[in-house]
């Protein structure tokens, strides 16, 4: 069932448990792992509610599973099982249901439960302070964004796309000098630099509040760029505000295109 779950084959582990004379917590969470890694949260939930003896491994993979089918109500209830049973909850499971909810567009609820995986103590990795930083992004929660990457910056080594995040989300709500403001700080972080998506979200983010002459003066910086995500948002700025010059990043595009498919100037 193991091996079926790392190939994603998660009918073929369930047939394997159900040939089983006596199936225990081991096979139980073999078979939910392989839902979960499949996505199969319906066939994961059901294999729940067989099992007896649920552990928090158990609790874990149903809610993964719930969380790659987008399914953050289930997840949460899950959770919310899992801490009503009175068995010890893990990062895993907490990390899991944050990501659904983050996935759902549900930033109270991520941002609650990132809160109180705080309060138990638990030192929490990168990967879910992106997770919870995402779903205040999606929702231009700025403040809440920069809270977040202040905490980060105490507790990890945060990365570019920390930042990004954090970008993105004034991007949304508008607060381009909040964002310029973050860009200036990531540029002066030590082993860091800002890539192609913080000057994409800046891009918008000038754009969006009429800072046309700042927005340009960007796109004029980023035309020795030739990353297509970096493009893309100078192609929408220029586009917008000055069409000649969209046509010239255009060129410079295919003229990039051409160096780096055939090697030629």
């Amino acid at each position: 069932m193991s091996a079926y779950g790392k190939s994603m084959c998660w009918e073929e582990a369930l047939q394997l448990l159900s040939a089983s004379d006596a199936p225990n917590v081991i096979s139980y969470s073999s078979a939910l792992t392989a839902c979960e890694r499949s996505a199969g949260w319906q066939q994961a939930l059901a294999l729940l509610s067989d099992t007896r003896d649920r552990d928090t491994i158990v609790y874990s993979a149903a809610i993964s599973a719930c969380e790659k089918a987008d399914q953050w109500q289930s997840a949460l209830r899950l959770l919310f099982e899992l801490e009503k049973s009175g068995k010890k909850s893990d990062l895993i499971a907490y990390s899991a249901a944050i990501s659904a909810c983050e996935k759902g567009r549900q930033w109270r609820q991520a941002l609650q439960l990132f809160r109180q995986l705080r309060s138990k103590g638990w030192r929490v990795d990168l990967i879910t302070y992106h997770a919870v930083l995402s779903a205040c992004e999606n929702a231009g929660k700025w403040q809440e964004a920069l809270d977040l990457l202040r905490a980060a910056n105490h507790e990890l080594q945060i990365s570019t796309m920390t930042y990004n995040v954090a970008i993105s989300a004034c991007e949304k709500a508008c607060q381009w000098h909040v964002a310029l403001a973050l860009f200036a700080d990531l540029s002066r972080t030590p082993l860091l630099a800002p890539d192609e998506f913080t000057f994409s979200a800046l891009l918008m983010a000038c754009a969006a509040v009429g800072k046309a002459r700042l927005a340009l003066a960007l796109v004029a910086e980023l035309c020795d760029r030739s990353d297509a995500v970096t493009y893309e948002a100078s192609l929408r700025v220029a586009a917008h505000h000055d069409p000649h010059q969209a046509v010239a990043l255009l060129a410079k595009l295919k003229a990039d295109f051409v160096r780096r498919t055939f090697g030629k100037p």
